[in-house]
């Protein structure tokens, strides 16, 4: 069986990531954590998941991804959590990322999005006005 691992972001919301990581049997490591690489050649599919609504954190995974030694024989994924989502810059998000994984050389097994709530910043309230009944906003 395939050693697997999830490196998320630290400032999201968790729950997808723990979600995937109980289905697919995996560790759940932090970006930022000071050993975060200390077993990575141990892993067989590494899976990577962050919040894109900012570029803040974007480009915190970026950076995390480029000190990863190139690979053989390892599979990947990454997958986000965003609320408001632009399908050109989620494309252009993700082109990025999964080049960068390819020139690594990773095989991408899969990439996805998920619709998310903020919670955090002024756009939570924009969610908790959108999801109450009654007033919405256009």
């Amino acid at each position: 069986m395939a050693k697997s691992v999830i490196y998320l972001h630290p400032y999201e919301d968790h729950t997808l990531g723990y979600t995937i990581a109980d289905k697919i049997n995996a560790q759940v490591i932090f970006i930022h954590a000071e050993n975060a690489l200390s077993n990575f050649d141990t892993y067989d599919v590494i899976g990577f998941g962050v919040g894109m609504d900012t570029g803040k954190k974007y480009k915190q995974l970026i950076k995390f991804i480029e000190k990863l030694p190139n690979v053989k024989n390892k599979k990947t994924f990454i997958f986000t959590t965003r609320r408001i989502t632009s399908e050109i810059r989620m494309k252009k998000d993700y082109e990025i990322i999964l080049n960068l994984l390819g020139n690594k050389g990773f095989t991408i097994i899969n990439d996805f999005n998920t619709k998310g709530f903020n919670t955090i910043s002024i756009l939570k309230c924009i969610d908790e006005m959108n999801s109450s009944d009654g007033n919405h906003l256009p």
